[in-house]
């Protein structure tokens, strides 16, 4: 399994099933070229967007931060839309939330689990 995302070269740990987005803005357009074909152009129209929710320890939610406090990342992010890996400059675009996870206490980690959100825009 790929890892989704990679910042400045480090592989985060797997999102939280349903949570990861990459949404790249495209335009999609067809018309009759003069010899009968269709020509179809896809057109990218905005800048890439990766969103997602991570279930770390307390060490990742420092590397989390550490993250957030940078000017600019080097981002490596499989892209679904278009079925491949891509690598982009990007910042942090939303407030890093890092929420305890209630009961993870108790299920193998000392200091418990967090759910970290983090947005990251293209440049």
């Amino acid at each position: 399994m790929i890892s989704p995302l990679a910042i400045d070269g480090t592989e985060l740990p797997q999102p939280v099933p349903g949570t990861y987005d990459v949404r790249v803005p495209i335009q999609d357009s067809e018309h009759e070229t003069e010899s009968g074909g269709t020509q179809r152009n896809v057109i990218r129209t905005g800048r890439r967007l990766v969103s997602g929710t991570w279930r770390v320890t307390p060490r990742w939610v420092a590397a989390f931060h550490a993250i957030q406090a940078k000017k600019a990342v080097s981002v490596t992010a499989y892209v679904p839309q278009m079925g491949d890996v891509e690598t982009f400059d990007a910042f942090v675009s939303s407030d890093l939330e890092a929420k305890a996870v209630e009961g993870s206490e108790r299920i193998g980690s000392v200091a418990g689990l967090y759910d970290v959100t983090l947005q990251l825009t293209e440049f």
